[in-house]
């Protein structure tokens, strides 16, 4: 009898994880488990860069000792919490490492991607008069593929608002 599909899932998708770093895929697909609800609602792991090791000549690879270790996690992070994170960064690093039941995290990068949603506890951003708004949205409304327009229409509420703080700032 045949193998239901998700139970090839890992051996198919191993290679690819490996070329981004991850050694293990679950950190992706486990990272709210991982990290916490809190935390994996504004964050997301990019890769895992691991330090450079001269593997021996002689012993094949693959053993159990062989295990990759002080890798440094690469986290996307929702702007306006980097700062935030960067104090949990020690209990982070401590439950990624539970989770693989050794030192595979040494330390954490973070770097802000705007693209990520914010998360509970991040203020709003202030508001911008309704004319321009809907000079905004007039804008973009004929374009047809609805991510895109959310994208463009974010990106110029961001651009009236960098206008906006810059006039006020004497």
């Amino acid at each position: 009898m045949a193998k239901p599909l998700w139970q090839h899932v890992e051996a198919l998708t191993a290679k690819v994880f490996a070329h981004h770093g991850f050694a293990y895929g679950e950190i992706l697909s486990r990272w709210p488990e991982i990290a916490g609800p809190a935390l994996a609602g504004y964050t997301l792991p990019e890769r895992i860069r691991w330090p450079r090791v001269r593997k021996p000549a002689d012993g094949p690879e693959g053993k159990a000792g062989d295990r990759k270790q002080g890798g440094t996690l690469i986290l996307r992070v929702a702007p306006g919490h980097a700062l935030t994170l960067q104090h949990e960064l020690p209990r982070l690093i401590e439950r990624v490492n539970s989770y693989y039941g050794y030192g595979a995290i040494a330390k954490i990068k973070l770097t802000q991607d705007p693209s990520l949603p914010l998360g509970e506890g991040t203020p709003e951003p202030p508001p911008i008069p309704r004319d321009q708004q809907r000079f905004v949205e007039e804008s973009v409304a004929p374009i047809r593929d609805a991510r895109l327009r959310q994208a463009l229409e974010r990106l110029g509420r961001g651009i009236l608002r960098r206008r906006q703080n810059a006039a006020t700032k004497p």
